[in-house]
């Protein structure tokens, strides 16, 4: 589901990634410090796709990430307790390598749900210079539209706000719009 509601769009904005096949660890570190914002939408943070200790490689990078992450997976913003340290997690290893931000899920999403919130964020967080046309709508689903208050093209003023303006365009509100997070920077998309 993920890939076929997401792969047109992308293409439409010219951005560069893969799509149904897992992508290659240079080439995700090389997106990561050169590209404005790295979209990962798929199972947990990325980390698997990073090599070995996922986090690690990318704090020990010689060159310093400057790219948003915007990870729509399961459990992509959860943090772990460490013993009687400081609890870890890939959103914290990605702001420790020079992201300005991190967007991830506290817990575990349901892929449709978690695909409609990112649509919805990518929109309100001005990330389509070309608007794709709006995905499918179930007409029982009374959440089709924008949120209360906010036209189709409005664009927030910054992420951490698309996200919660995108909270409002999911099923499950306080479950599955409540899981992602943001930590860093109130970066805009401008």
């Amino acid at each position: 589901h993920t890939q076929v509601m997401f792969e047109r769009p992308f293409k439409m904005q010219a951005w560069e990634g893969v799509a149904g096949t897992p992508p290659d660890a240079n080439r995700l570190l090389t997106a990561l410090r050169t590209d404005d914002i790295f979209a990962y939408c798929g199972h947990g943070a990325g980390e698997k796709y990073l090599g070995g200790e996922g986090g690690e490689k990318l704090r020990a990078s010689a060159q310093q990430v400057k790219a948003t992450a915007i990870l729509m997976g399961c459990s992509s913003g959860r943090l772990k307790r460490a013993g009687p340290l400081e609890p870890r997690g890939m959103a914290l290893n990605y702001l420790m390598a020079g992201c300005p931000l991190a967007i991830g899920c506290l817990w575990d999403v349901s892929d449709r749900d978690i695909d409609r919130f990112a649509d919805a964020l990518f929109r309100f967080g001005g990330l389509y210079l070309n608007q794709p046309p709006r995905p499918p709508t179930d007409p029982k689903d009374s959440r089709s539209g924008p949120p209360a208050g906010l036209l189709e093209d409005e664009v927030c003023a910054t992420l951490p706000l698309g996200v919660t303006r995108a909270r409002a365009t999911v099923r499950m509100p306080f479950l599955i719009g409540a899981a992602p997070v943001c930590y860093g920077l109130p970066v805009s998309c401008r």
